[in-house]
């Protein structure tokens, strides 16, 4: 497996950083400098010179984190999820200190994990968004969504459009997924099972 480093983790850690060097530029209470002819000095107040020493902490503070924490291996993988929820929050990067990116409101929804960090798994939907949940949120049960142009796809009693229709499914419909055997894939739905083509499935 390869691994990569997520930009929005590298974001967050810049900002808290520029955040508290702003900070402390403004409880700088009093600047005092003096300019000489031929050479520049400035003198500082010891109230300066101790902020200025805070602000050096944190510049020293950033330069570690920036080779260290922000440089966040993280594990790609490649398969397939639900959702365990009801509503489930997608976030912007591995954490909840990371703002809520969007939400679904379905449970059982397929996904697509493709990377993981400690607890946390990035996950891919049907329609290629990406977001992060904690790995809590996810289920192992196998589900399926209908993605097709057509009006509806018909759920067949066997692997073979002859047999007997069960059920005409509309599109984003999702059901539990059984099983696939090459063109086909066994799922249930409404407390039904029954086969459909793989080709009009998503997760499969």
């Amino acid at each position: 497996m390869t691994r990569r480093t997520t930009k929005n983790t590298k974001n967050f850690y810049l900002q808290w950083v520029s955040k508290l060097v702003l900070l402390r530029f403004r409880s700088l209470r009093t600047i005092k400098s003096t300019l000489r002819c031929g050479s520049r000095k400035t003198n500082l107040t010891p109230s300066l010179q101790r902020n200025f020493g805070s602000v050096l902490g944190i510049l020293f503070l950033f330069l570690f984190l920036n080779q260290s924490v922000l440089a966040l291996d993280l594990e790609e993988t490649n398969y397939f999820a639900s959702l365990k929820a009801n509503t489930t929050n997608v976030r912007s990067g591995p954490g909840s200190n990371y703002p809520i990116k969007f939400t679904y409101n379905m449970r059982y929804l397929p996904v697509r994990v493709v990377a993981k960090y400690d607890n946390w798994h990035e996950i891919e939907d049907f329609e290629g968004e990406r977001g992060w949940v904690n790995q809590n949120l996810l289920s192992g049960r196998r589900t399926v969504m209908v993605r097709t142009a057509k009006t509806y796809i018909n759920m067949y009693s066997a692997a073979t459009s002859r047999s007997r229709i069960l059920l005409k499914l509309e599109n984003k419909v999702v059901g539990k997924l059984i099983g696939c055997k090459k063109e086909w894939c066994k799922i249930e739905v409404n407390n039904k099972k029954g086969w459909i083509e793989k080709i009009d499935v998503w997760a499969a």
